[in-house]
C-alpha cells in the first residue's frame, strides 16, 4: 500500500509551510502598495506590519463620510463649471 504525497508530510511542516506561503504573499501584497504611492502616502503607511493594515490605514485615508464627499463633489463641479 503506497502513501499518499499528503500523508507523507507531517502535519506540523504543513502548517509551517502554509503560514511561510501566506507571510510571503502578505510581504509581497505589502511591497507592491508601498510602491504604488507616493512619498506623503508612504509616510502614513510606512509603519504598517502587514498588507492589511496599510490598506486598512490608505482606506481611511482617501475616504470620508458621505456630507464630505458630496462637499468635495460640490466645490470641483463650481471649480470646474
Amino acid at each position: 500500500m503506497e502513501l499518499k504525497h499528503s500523508q507523507q508530510i507531517p502535519h506540523k511542516f504543513r502548517e509551517l509551510h502554509t503560514e511561510k506561503s501566506c507571510k510571503k504573499k502578505d510581504c509581497k501584497a505589502l511591497f507592491y502598495i508601498h510602491q504604488c504611492v507616493d512619498n506623503k502616502v508612504f509616510k502614513k503607511i510606512a509603519d504598517a506590519e502587514s498588507s492589511k493594515e496599510a490598506w486598512e490605514k490608505l482606506v481611511k485615508c482617501f475616504s470620508g463620510d458621505d456630507k464630505l464627499k458630496k462637499i468635495r463633489l460640490q466645490a470641483l463641479r463650481t471649480h470646474y463649471e
